[in-house]
């Protein structure tokens, strides 16, 4: 399952966990195959020593799933990345990390099988 893990009482939701210590440009999300035809959910973050930097999550014809939300201020306290829209996912998604400074960042990325 590349890493995906079925997550809550109900297996139609899907996390994977990317924790990064250095920027990342256009980066695949692996197993496409487990999350492609879902819906994103909220990002959960978290982040060691760093306050300020900035997600996206794109498919490979460059739409911002995060729909540009993913510009955070405190990573330290942890959140959420909410996006605004439910579209289903039919590209393979690739995600961008600029400026963390140190520390590392944790991001569960969670998708659903349904629109809720």
């Amino acid at each position: 399952m590349a890493g995906w893990k079925a997550t809550g009482p109900n297996t139609k939701i899907y996390s994977y966990n990317l924790v990064l210590s250095a920027d990342a440009t256009a980066t695949e999300l692996p197993g496409d195959f487990m999350y492609k035809g879902t819906y994103l959910l909220p990002v959960k973050y978290i982040a060691s020593l760093d306050d300020t930097w900035t997600f996206t999550l794109q498919d490979s014809n460059g739409i911002d799933f995060l729909n540009g939300n993913g510009a955070v201020t405190d990573g330290t306290t942890g959140g959420h990345i909410s996006p605004n829209d439910r579209w289903p996912i039919t590209e393979t998604l690739y995600y961008t990390l600029t400026g963390r400074g140190s520390g590392t960042i944790t991001l569960t990325i969670n998708v659903a099988a349904e629109a809720f």
